[in-house]
């Protein structure tokens, strides 16, 4: 009996490869992008919110959607994610812009400017489609488009894709930080150097005004604020005070940061330095709302006065018989 040849079996296992991972990848595509994960929504499109929020984990867990909507009866939406940086930041804004109806706000927690853009490698499971968040990844990535081209379960490679099935039908915009108060303990433990470099990256600075200028420039308003931290962190950041007034200069004084850093010191409203849990995030977002109110309120006033402008008077209406 003849024996085939060894390339016929590499062959066939070469087809094996590119039908499974194909099909693999496009079955994941499809699950990922039906998921109720905060980027499927965002890239699906069709969202229609009053308020967008982004930043990093600061901005995940300081700002309550469900309860911001409800104190300014409006719909808001969270898109800030663990390790954002400003040029993170910057592109899923732009990609939310491509994709929804524009917000009359956007809240922008810009600690991030200090982030480094790691998160990057994670957005490659938002990067299938051409757009901001595929620019952005190949800018850090110029490869990805290689290996996504030999193998498409590639970019599928992430925790992203864990997420997304994990809130496949579930929303995550109640996503916080819950009952977990800082502790003495915890505190006599953190190291003296835990934070020496914390300092903001001129590239985040860049994207995050570019962003600033162009929210202003499509008549959106752009909303900077610093979410609390642990009084303990400034002990840690001496420099603290020069480091928020140079991102203030940086960013422009026509945009004041709403600097709630020092909102509040009790043990029982973080979860660690950085970070409010929800016992904080309720009393965060309780502020941020009067911060907000007036700010809804003009923006409502604008818009009506303006469709009324662009309502043909009876004159008119007449000049037209």
């Amino acid at each position: 009996m003849r024996r085939s040849s060894p390339f016929l079996y590499l062959a066939l296992l070469a087809l094996l490869f590119v039908a499974g991972d194909r099909l693999g990848a496009l079955a994941l595509g499809h699950v990922v992008d039906a998921s109720e994960f905060r980027f499927s929504r965002l890239h699906r499109g069709g969202l229609d919110n009053d308020i967008l929020v982004v930043g990093n984990s600061r901005a995940v867990h300081s700002v309550f959607a469900p309860q911001l909507s409800r104190m300014l009866d409006c719909r808001v939406f969270n898109a800030a994610y663990n390790g954002m940086s400003g040029e993170v930041v910057e592109a899923i804004v732009k990609d939310y812009l491509e994709h929804n109806k524009p917000p009359k706000i956007v809240l922008i927690e810009v600690s991030d400017a200090v982030d480094s853009p790691v998160l990057v490698n994670e957005l490659r499971l938002f990067a299938r489609d051409a757009g901001p968040v595929h620019d952005l990844v190949r800018r850090f990535d110029p490869w990805n488009d290689v290996w996504a081209t030999i193998s498409h379960l590639y970019e599928f490679n992430n925790e992203m894709t864990l997420r997304a099935l994990y809130q496949l039908h579930r929303s995550d915009q109640d996503w916080i930080m819950y009952d977990r108060p800082m502790t003495p303990e915890v505190l006599a433990h953190i190291p003296l150097n835990e934070f020496k470099n914390y300092h903001s990256r001129p590239e985040s600075v860049a994207a995050l005004r570019r962003l600033v200028s162009e929210l202003n420039a499509r008549g959106i308003k752009p909303v900077l604020y610093i979410a609390p931290f642990h009084p303990y962190f400034r002990k840690l950041v001496p420099r603290y005070t020069e480091w928020e007034s140079a991102l203030q200069h940086d960013l422009g004084a026509d945009e004041p940061i709403f600097d709630m850093s020092q909102m509040f010191c009790a043990n029982e409203n973080f979860t660690d330095l950085l970070h409010v849990n929800i016992h904080g995030s309720r009393l965060v977002t309780a502020a941020m709302a009067e911060r907000l109110r007036p700010i809804m309120a003009k923006i409502v006033a604008n818009t009506a006065s303006a469709a009324a402008l662009s309502v043909p008077s009876h004159a008119d209406t007449a000049d037209l018989h």
